[in-house]
């Protein structure tokens, strides 16, 4: 708060609040799409009252989890079914992680987002190429970037032909915000984390992009409008040589 404020987030013009989403329940439902996105929905709902919107939305929730290893031939049923289930539930969990949090915010950005909005995705270089070894991880990425494509694609800052422009010009009838939209996908390597440093203790840290690089640069394109990317696009980010990142276009 402000010097001489008490902290009351009454007096206050930003909003400060946390939406609870829903977590696996007793009985091990693992919640899908239909449950982060109404409970999405349900919180910003309570928390942006009086016609407050959000001038941008950054989905940064992922993680990384590896294929369970593949069972020899000559296992049991009982050891193949246990391989079958970890197999299963890997690739729930990247989803989880990874997908159903961008799908959720994109449709929530319907009712909330402000003119001028912007929507950030946290993708994966490692998406662009078949994944062996993390097929759930790559799943999960490649549907975000498809997510990022398709709104974009409708958006009226897309760079695409003329047929597809006066289809999105269609579907934005009902969706002024999009007119404005800019939607951006971040491509990192690897960001330096705890959570990752502590998995890959032996790894080149140096080779590693700051996260602090990745938020500057958003703050550049919510500050400034004209020198975002054109939406719908890819955008890699990697350390430079000056200790700082760089962000080159993909796509």
């Amino acid at each position: 708060p402000p010097d001489g404020d008490d902290g009351d987030d009454n007096d206050n013009d930003k909003t400060h609040a946390f939406v609870k989403m829903p977590t696996w329940d007793d009985d091990h439902h693992r919640p899908g799409v239909a449950d982060v996105t109404s409970a999405l929905v349900g919180g910003l709902a309570e928390t942006l009252t009086d016609g407050k919107e959000i001038d941008a939305i950054i989905c940064a929730s992922g993680g990384w989890q590896g294929d369970p290893p593949f069972p020899k031939p000559d296992v049991d049923d009982d050891e193949f079914m246990e391989s079958a289930i970890a197999y299963g539930q890997t690739i729930d969990k990247m989803m989880e992680m990874n997908l159903y949090p961008v799908l959720a915010a994109g449709y929530a950005a319907h009712r909330f987002m402000a003119d001028e909005g912007l929507f950030v995705v946290i993708g994966a270089t490692a998406a662009l190429a078949p994944t062996p070894g993390m097929l759930g991880y790559g799943l999960s990425k490649v549907g975000a970037h498809h997510f990022i494509h398709t709104l974009g694609e409708t958006t009226g800052k897309a760079v695409t032909t003329k047929t597809r422009r006066q289809k999105a010009r269609r579907l934005r009838k009902n969706s002024a915000y999009l007119d404005t939209l800019s939607v951006v996908g971040i491509l990192p390597t690897t960001i330096d984390t705890p959570s990752n440093r502590e998995a890959m203790p032996d790894a080149n840290f140096n080779q590693w992009t700051q996260p602090g690089h990745i938020a500057k640069e958003i703050g550049t394109w919510i500050r400034t409008p004209p020198l975002r990317p054109h939406s719908g696009s890819l955008v890699k980010v990697h350390p430079d040589n000056n200790g700082g990142a760089a962000f080159n276009l993909v796509r």
